[in-house]
Order: C-alpha cells, then structure tokens, then sequence
C-alpha cells in the first residue's frame, strides 16, 4: 500500500513539473493535494526532491530532417562542393635505387634471416653449400627478397638463384640499375 501510494505520488510529481509550464501550478502545491495518501515525512522527502526544469520535450526528427542537417554540415564543411572536381589517385614513384643499395639491402635481408648466421653471409656464399639451407629455406630467402623489392621472382629464375650475387645481378638487370 505505501509503496503504491509512493509510487503514484512520484508519478503525479513528475507529471505535475512537466505540465508547471503550461498550467503554471508548482510542484509543491501537486505534493500537498496527495496528503491523504502520503505521511508528512514522505511528503518532506518527495519536496526535497528537485526537478531539472524546465522540461522542453524532445523535437521529433524524421529521415527528412536528419538529411537536411547532414547535408547542412557537410556543404558548411566541404569548401571544394562543385560539380567540376574530378576525385583522382597519385602514388609515389618508386625508390630509385643504386648498386650499392641493392647490395646493402641484399646483405641485411640475408643477416636478418633467421637461419643464418650473420657472420657467415658474404656475396659470394652459397645458400645451400657455404649457409647450409634446404630448398625450403631458399624459397623463404627468395619471398624475402621479393617482399624487400616489391616484384616477383618466377620459379624458374628462383631456383637458378644459389647466390646473393647471383641474385644482385638478378635484381640489378630487373630493376634496371647500372650506377
């Protein structure tokens, strides 16, 4: 029973505050008319209780309208808006690249595998005889060099590939770096 008597005094307090601006009736005065119901201490604690006021309900917003203040904040936003501009891609052109980066860049490849030893990798060291790698470890070592340089290497020009001058002059030709 009290804590219906509670319940529907909230209720009434809140549905009095809402209406206080168009009937301009106090919240106070909506707790006083419950009297009956409620005891003086319940009715001191529903008065202490305040209301954030005043209470503008929410506007009603249809796709319609949510469009319109989008596009809004992107014409506001967008300063290039004509019809004129053309959107278009540009990439960076390619490292230029000299002997001697694509012979540092072969070494660290090679020193930074993990299956070799960095003291053994010299320009003339076999990959299988001199470093000791099976044919699947120089098939890792050529995707190695494949990823550092940015283009593919056929199977067939890989599996001629035994040393890293072999593959410097491989990639030299390629590339087209006589410097």
């Amino acid at each position: 029973m009290l804590r219906t008597a509670l319940r529907q005094a909230t209720r009434t307090v809140s549905a009095m505050t809402r209406l206080s601006l168009s009937t301009n009736v106090a919240a106070t005065s909506s707790i006083r008319l419950l009297r009956p119901v409620c005891s003086q201490l319940q009715i001191q604690r529903l008065e202490s209780v305040e209301v954030p006021g005043p209470y503008t309900p929410p506007i009603h917003l249809t796709f319609k309208v949510v469009e319109e203040r989008v596009l809004k904040t992107i014409r506001t936003w967008d300063r290039t808006a004509s019809p004129n501009v053309v959107p278009s891609r540009s990439y960076a052109d390619k490292q230029v690249l000299t002997r001697k980066t694509v012979h540092d860049r072969i070494l660290l490849v090679m020193k930074l595998y993990d299956k070799i030893s960095p003291e053994k990798v010299k320009m003339e060291s076999h990959f299988v005889n001199d470093l000791g790698l099976d044919s699947l470890d120089h098939v890792e070592l050529i995707m190695a060099f494949e990823d550092e340089f940015g283009f593919e290497i056929p199977d067939g020009d890989a599996e001629k590939l035994m040393t890293p001058q072999a593959v410097f002059q491989y990639i030299c030709d390629r590339e087209d770096v006589y410097e």
